[in-house]
């Protein structure tokens, strides 16, 4: 085996814990010391006889029965260093992290980027970066782990682990390495009817094409109008019921007063009432109508994301 191969092979077990501690410790450690990293005397032998038999380590020992690294375990070692510190053992680290989180929520999170505020965002003793979640969110998603609602302006809101994402979490492949690798936007399957929260049924849209939802048309199409419009007469509600000094209130409820404009024209854009809801869900994100803490501000910020997924 080459040098990837057996890092690989070692990814995660005992053997590599004890190569990295001996490897810190100069190329060579005493048995002693190796009992106190593997826990037992008896799981330090049989560590020391493993690194030995992959050529890691001398197969020769002194009365003291030290471990010594031959130039192969120390090239190995030095490997699994970086990969840990800035490779693709870190960023395994950082996508487990974000799928363990997300498959203890109840609720969906307001984004990925909350995951920041917990004290699960540390790996090794290293804190996680906005640009590795980033990162991070974006591989999960494309590979079907994690679903997320994208707008012009966000991305990763309202994230939520697939059924796909747990079985990662279990797995002792690479997360990068595991499923499949999705070409297309994960979407919701409405069965040919659109809801969010609670609410109840209110109606068709135009069905064929992938996961049942199609608007191909560059206008909104007559027969969807009206349930849009009760949709936007919900979200209508659950804004004003908010408090006024609700940060981004203002603007969310402008936003949707102007989608309900564009739906009264003869003939309303779809570009123009994407972009209006994108606005007004990026807005109720970033400035704090989510998190509320109330039903109201979830219902609407969950709203928004359904219109827009709709129109993606």
């Amino acid at each position: 085996m080459d040098e990837v191969q057996i890092a690989n092979q070692l990814r995660g077990s005992l053997y590599e814990a004890v190569l990295l501690s001996v490897n810190e410790a100069g190329g060579q450690m005493t048995l002693e010391a190796v009992i106190e990293v593997a826990g037992s005397y008896e799981e330090a032998l049989e560590s020391a006889v493993a690194l030995r038999n992959l050529g890691l380590a001398r197969p020769d020992e002194s009365l003291a029965a030290e471990v010594t690294l031959t130039p192969l375990g120390r090239r190995v070692a030095d490997r699994i260093k970086r990969s840990m510190v800035s490779g693709a053992r870190r960023a395994d680290a950082v996508q487990r992290a974000i799928l363990g989180w997300l498959n203890e929520q109840q609720d969906r999170p307001v984004e990925v980027l909350t995951f920041l505020e917990t004290g699960d965002a540390v790996v090794w003793g290293v804190p996680i970066t906005k640009r590795e979640v980033e990162e991070a969110a974006q591989l999960l998603e494309a590979r079907g782990l994690i679903e997320a609602i994208s707008t012009d302006h966000s991305s990763g809101l309202m994230p939520a682990i697939t059924p796909d994402g747990r079985t990662a979490l279990q797995s002792e492949v690479l997360i990068s390495e595991f499923g499949r690798s999705n070409a297309t936007t994960i979407s919701y399957d409405y069965s040919n009817n659109l809801t969010f929260g609670n609410q109840n049924q209110i109606g068709a849209v135009q069905t064929g094409g992938q996961r049942n939802v199609q608007i191909v048309t560059q206008t909104i199409a007559p027969e969807v109008r009206g349930d849009l419009a009760e949709r936007l007469a919900t979200l209508q509600t659950l804004a004003r019921e908010l408090p006024d000094d609700t940060p981004g209130i203002e603007e969310v409820r402008e936003a949707l007063a102007e989608m309900d404009t564009e739906l009264a024209q003869p003939e309303p854009k779809r570009s123009r009432f994407k972009e209006l809801a994108s606005n007004a869900l990026a807005t109720a994100v970033t400035t704090g109508a989510a998190a509320t803490g109330t039903a109201g501000g979830q219902q609407l910020v969950e709203g928004l994301g359904y219109l827009v997924k709709l129109f993606t």
